[in-house]
């Protein structure tokens, strides 16, 4: 059985500052219509790939690397 709140909770207020995210995590076969987009989006430049999915009635998404997302992390 899976704990209540975010997969990533035990930090530091200073971390906090540094790192406002609620992180949670997820491995399931069923995103992998999630990963052939985003390797389509690969193929078209040299460019870092983004992922934009929506569904009905919700907000989009924006899906990045998450190599990228700490190379951003770096650059602040």
């Amino acid at each position: 059985m899976s704990e209540n709140g975010a997969d990533v909770k035990i930090m530091s207020l200073t971390a906090r500052k540094l790192f406002p995210y609620s992180v949670e995590c997820k491995r399931r076969e069923e995103y992998k219509q999630i990963y052939t987009a985003f390797k389509q989006a690969t193929r078209h430049t040299k460019l870092e790939p983004l992922l934009v999915i929506k569904r009905n009635r919700e907000i989009p998404l924006a899906i990045i690397s998450l190599e990228h997302f700490f190379e951003l992390q770096e650059d602040e």
